[in-house]
């Protein structure tokens, strides 16, 4: 429960919040025809039609598109909406980079996450700026999916243009009374990516081995392979695992140990006010 509450609240305070006070509001029409995208996207202009998608349909990426991301859309497809992309019907679901496929963005960073979603009868074209937009353009397309019956999903027909309001979207993992097991964190880090987040502040305190200096690392901590697994499963969804250790006052663990000791606020306890 811990981790789902953590999501949720940072995702209202950094996504929800900073887009709100620049005046675009939450509502379009995808809410009010009964889509959800989040964040609100910062464009939208949809016609009165809807189309249908099911298992039969294709994913098709341009040469420009990596497999990981398009390994990532089957992956997230089937864990979320149960959709084993088969391609033994018409419909295609396009995947391309295009430069400036969303255009006039003046800060660099978050025009390299911008992406476009263009939706039509048999066809929908997902693309981005650079992979980044291209990734956080298939996160919207699996949340806008609207389930119907039998496996069959309706989106509605037109365009959905988006890009951050802010260049770096930060949540935080605290290991210092637990430690997460590997499928637990790469789950976080799952749900985290489909919110569009793409920074995770791991605070350490005692949960690393710390090979130069073992003895301040718990016996159950990240080993320094497992790091490197999680930072790599991270960057691979546009996550940046940032390591956070915090001042003396917040690391009982180490300040424990007879040699550390005199870092102690006060000298007769490790767990510092």
């Amino acid at each position: 429960m811990k981790q789902h509450a953590t999501i949720s609240l940072f995702l209202f305070l950094f996504l929800l919040i900073p887009r709100t006070i620049i005046g675009q509001g939450t509502v379009t029409d995808l809410r009010s025809l009964g889509y959800t995208i989040f964040p609100t996207p910062q464009q939208v202009d949809l016609e009165e039609e809807s189309i249908v998608i099911d298992g039969s349909w294709q994913i098709m990426p341009e040469e420009s598109t990596s497999p990981k991301i398009t390994n990532e859309l089957l992956k997230r497809a089937q864990e979320l909406h149960g959709i084993i992309f088969s391609g033994t019907g018409t419909g295609r679901i396009v995947l391309k980079i295009t430069q400036d496929a969303v255009a006039d963005i003046s800060d660099p960073g978050c025009s390299q996450q911008a992406y476009r979603i263009t939706i039509g009868q048999g066809r929908v074209i997902i693309e981005g700026n650079k992979k980044a937009g291209l990734f956080y353009g298939m996160q919207s397309f699996l949340q806008v999916l609207k389930p119907i019956s039998d496996g069959r999903f309706k989106l509605p027909v037109g365009t959905i243009t988006d890009w951050p309001d802010l260049e770096l979207r930060v949540i935080h993992w605290d290991t210092k009374h637990h430690r997460g097991k590997m499928e637990t964190l790469k789950r976080y880090i799952d749900w985290s990516s489909y919110f569009k987040i793409n920074a995770i502040a791991f605070e350490i305190e005692d949960k690393y081995e710390y090979p130069s200096h073992p003895v301040i690392g718990h016996p159950n901590a990240f080993t320094k392979e497992e790091m490197h697994e999680l930072t790599s499963y991270a960057l691979d969804r546009f996550i940046q695992l940032i390591p956070n250790v915090q001042a003396p006052a917040h690391m009982a663990y180490v300040l424990k140990h007879k040699e550390f000791e005199h870092l102690r606020a006060e000298q007769e306890s490790n767990y510092q006010a």
